[in-house]
């Protein structure tokens, strides 16, 4: 008859590390779960250097300046290999953000700014008086790489820049500015009134509505399926 066997589970070679790593940075981690007495490690990388012994559990790793670091490991456990791969891509800084709308010294009504996409992970707008703008008028994620103007005097120069950040650094635009135009902007938004906010059961199509306000020329309507990635209608 056939003799018994034992099969025995293979050590955990699942990979722990962050999803992207900045350019030449250096003290990035990686490791696999301890397998125990007796289980052996062996780390390789492309695309970076491992800066720790490689036969452990966890290795510390520097990146090159660009493209991906490529980790691989093999644990083995009572003579079976097992092995883990991860690919973490390398980030750069952000560009520089170029600001698009209003036009440079141009006279403006509208109720935005805009700039062209800058690889940041966030943005940060600034819109003052001076020629070198403090106040702070949005912050956060877009997609549609715009902000509200709050307010404003007619016939005074305002000065905007946008700011990209992610978490490899900071990268400013020029400082452009806009003549206020004869439009009164007051800062006054609409309120939706249907459907109702957090409203569940809405069908294929819908109505929304909102409230009028007086001067208003026309509206645009943004809708998503988050509050960071709208589209504007």
């Amino acid at each position: 008859g056939a003799a018994p066997f034992v099969v025995m589970p293979l050590a955990s070679a699942e990979i722990t590390a962050a999803n992207g790593v900045c350019f030449s940075s250096t003290g990035n981690t990686a490791s696999v779960p301890d397998g125990g007495i007796g289980v052996t490690y062996a780390w390789e990388i492309m695309g970076g250097t491992i800066t720790s012994a490689t036969n452990t559990n966890s290795i510390t790793y520097s990146a090159n300046a660009s493209g991906n670091v490529f980790l691989k490991v093999t644990v083995t456990k009572d003579g079976c290999p097992n092995l883990g791969t991860k690919t973490i891509p390398i980030q750069t800084t952000p560009t520089a953000p170029v600001p698009a709308i209003p036009a440079n010294t141009s006279t403006y009504s509208g109720a935005f700014v805009s700039w062209t996409h800058a690889g940041g992970t966030y943005y940060d707008v600034y819109l003052d008086t001076v020629p070198s703008p403090e106040k702070l008028i949005f912050s956060g994620e877009t997609s549609n790489f715009e902000a509200f103007i709050p307010s404003w005097v007619p016939g005074v120069t305002y000065y905007w820049k946008v700011v990209a950040r992610n978490g490899c650094g900071t990268a400013s635009s020029p400082v452009w500015s806009f003549v206020a135009g004869t439009c009164v902007w007051t800062g006054q938004v609409p309120a939706l009134t249907s459907p109702l906010d957090g409203a569940t059961g809405i069908g294929a199509t819908a109505t929304l509505k909102w409230n009028s306000l007086a001067g208003a020329a026309h509206y645009d309507v943004y809708v998503g399926t988050s509050s960071a990635s709208l589209t504007r209608y």
